[in-house]
């Protein structure tokens, strides 16, 4: 088997698994250009799958993924889906709209990669704090609609969660998702809230029989997630990480976005790591986390209080 680590990029993983990739339908949440999405998804054309959905809020910024993967192989089939993940309307709809496209029935690989970060406070609709919706309750939500479709794929199906070893900086707070009703706001606090939300949910999928992996892409300055960032923000983290878990947190060494795509391919295609289901990835390897990630009654904490939230009991 391939040996693969943080050097390793995308095409590596791609080149040694092309097989499990070849005739595959594979959706992929935040696919703008210039993202992890859009990388992801054009290594994986290299191997051609059969179709390619790929949703985010704006189609003018997918299309030049769209047109690239066209010149990479013309017989790709790629889709742009309109999805605003902090709308739990518009992930009902995106995920019909992502059904309709479904002549195959099946889903084999179900990629939940948009994200937000460290944003100043605010308020879904449903009045979550809008990190934790967006980045754990809207995909909570689409993941459940298109479970029926991922399970139809037999032993290949997967899920794939971005995930961040973000997750040190803040446990998930059941009790308190909005911080006071943002009174005790710390942008990276709920960041790292919403991240180890996506570690906990990927247990309680895998708990559930959904193979599905939480992945950490790395430190990646070149995404428009990176450059929206307030670096002003950055020097707290140590300090606010402190105070929400009684450790520090120490950002690691920079990856260029081929680098930090590979632990999503290998999550995604490598049939060797299904034995690991419900595991947390960095630099291409499965790695434990602490202790409030993968905590049995933290997960079902997480599962009860989504349905709660989104009003409708998630059972597959």
């Amino acid at each position: 088997m391939a040996n693969f680590s943080k050097e390793s990029t995308g095409a590596d993983v791609v080149k040694a698994f092309s097989q499990n990739v070849s005739g595959k339908t594979i959706v992929i949440t935040g696919a703008s250009a210039h993202g992890i999405g859009a990388q992801t998804a054009l290594d994986l054309a290299k191997a051609n799958p059969a179709h390619l959905l790929l949703l985010a809020r704006s189609a003018a910024k997918v299309q030049p993924v769209i047109d690239e993967i066209a010149k990479l192989s013309p017989t790709i089939r790629t889709s742009f889906v309109s999805i605003s993940l902090d709308d739990l309307e518009s992930v009902q709809s995106a995920a019909t709209e992502v059904v309709s496209q479904l002549p195959s029935g099946k889903i084999d690989v179900l990629i939940n990669n948009a994200g937000i970060m460290a944003v100043p406070f605010a308020k879904t609709k449903l009045g979550v704090e809008t990190q934790f919706a967006t980045n754990h309750l809207g995909h909570f939500v689409l993941t459940q609609q298109l479970t029926p479709y991922i399970r139809a794929a037999g032993k290949e199906g997967r899920v794939v969660n971005l995930a961040s070893d973000g997750y040190l900086i803040c446990p998930f707070r059941p009790d308190n998702i909005n911080f006071d009703d943002g009174k005790s706001y710390h942008p990276f606090s709920a960041y790292g809230q919403s991240k180890t939300a996506n570690i906990l949910f990927t247990k309680g999928l895998a708990k559930r029989g959904i193979t599905s992996f939480a992945v950490h892409p790395g430190v990646i300055f070149s995404t428009s997630l990176a450059g929206s960032l307030d670096m002003s923000l950055v020097d707290t983290i140590d300090e606010v990480a402190k105070q929400n878990t009684g450790q520090g947190f120490t950002m690691g060494e920079a990856k260029s976005i081929e680098q930090g795509v590979a632990t999503t391919i290998r999550a995604a295609i490598d049939p060797e790591i299904v034995k690991d289901n419900g595991s947390y990835m960095a630099d291409c390897q499965v790695e434990d986390v602490r202790g409030y990630a993968k905590d049995d009654e933290l997960v079902e904490k997480l599962w009860a209080l989504s349905e709660q939230l989104v009003g409708e009991k998630f059972e597959i």
